[in-house]
């Protein structure tokens, strides 16, 4: 149901993103709309960043029990993990996209977003 979920999402997202690229210009944009906008993106991203992990979990556990043969092998993540990761690396764009639209983007703001992903991915993996 998670899978269904995200892929609606994911699609939704894109098609509205589309869409209000589409119809509205920067200059005649409200914060609303601006605010759309970065939800729509955040949506997309979401999905895109969810079925990479979960896939190229797979792909890479599958590689490594393949040729090195552990002793005890890894599993790859789940859906629902790959969810709980992407939450925090989907909005990584969207900051990048906020810093860069109010022209603050520098050496300081991406440290402190590289920061901000560390630490929730820390704090996810305690909690999984």
């Amino acid at each position: 149901m998670l899978r269904k979920n995200i892929l609606f999402i994911t699609i939704v997202g894109a098609v509205l993103l589309i869409v209000l690229l589409n119809i509205t210009s920067p200059a005649t944009t409200s914060p609303l709309g601006l605010l759309a906008i970065f939800i729509c993106a955040y949506m997309l991203t979401l999905g895109i960043a969810t079925h990479l992990l979960y896939g190229c979990s797979r792909i890479i556990i599958r590689f490594i029990t393949t040729f090195f043969a552990p002793r005890k092998p890894k599993s790859p993540l789940s859906f629902e993990e790959a969810y709980y990761y992407s939450t925090i690396l989907a909005m990584t764009p969207i900051m990048f996209l906020g810093l860069q639209s109010v022209g603050a983007l520098s050496i300081q703001g991406v440290l402190l977003i590289l920061v901000f992903v560390i630490i929730g991915c820390i704090f996810i993996k305690r909690r999984i």
